[in-house]
Order: C-alpha cells, then structure tokens, then sequence
C-alpha cells in the first residue's frame, strides 16, 4: 500500500482549519465537515468521527 498521507484527530475542527491556513498558509483541497484534505498530504479528521 501507498502512502497517502498523515491524519491528525482534532477536536475543534474551524480552529483546526483557520491555524494551518493561516498560520502554516496550507490550502483546503476539499471539506466534508468533519474530515477535511489539506494540500501536502495532509488530513484533519473530528475525534468523534
């Protein structure tokens, strides 16, 4: 299997997307709500999801 990238559980997911777009300026490939595609390989999942 490929690697596909790095997943990180969080609990607050607008606070999560604001400080890799803002802080880290990480672009949002796609949003689903509670999971969500950062360019580099990068996803943020909700913890209770």
């Amino acid at each position: 299997m490929k690697y596909q990238g790095t997943l990180i559980a969080v609990t607050n997911m607008e606070q999560s997307k604001q400080f890799y777009q803002e802080v880290l300026g990480m672009k949002v490939l796609e949003d689903f709500g509670a999971n969500v595609a950062l360019e580099g390989g990068l996803f943020l999942q909700t913890k209770d999801s």
